[in-house]
């Protein structure tokens, strides 16, 4: 399969990528689980627990 070459010189770089675009370059969306403690974002759940369980051990300690 050839790679086509695509234009991504955009002129106003606020302009949002549409839908049409991304189908043309082969990007899809997927949704994604984002785990929130405290003021932090996780993509990994087994990273937010260990953070809230080190803040844990401290308190009492």
């Amino acid at each position: 399969m050839e790679r086509q070459q695509i234009n991504t010189a955009r002129t106003d770089k606020n302009t949002p990528v549409t839908e049409a675009e991304m189908r043309c370059a082969g990007i899809t969306r997927v949704p994604a689980d984002v785990f929130r403690y405290r003021e932090y974002k996780y993509t990994n759940l087994k990273d937010a627990m260990a953070q809230a369980k080190r803040d844990a051990d401290a308190k009492q300690s």
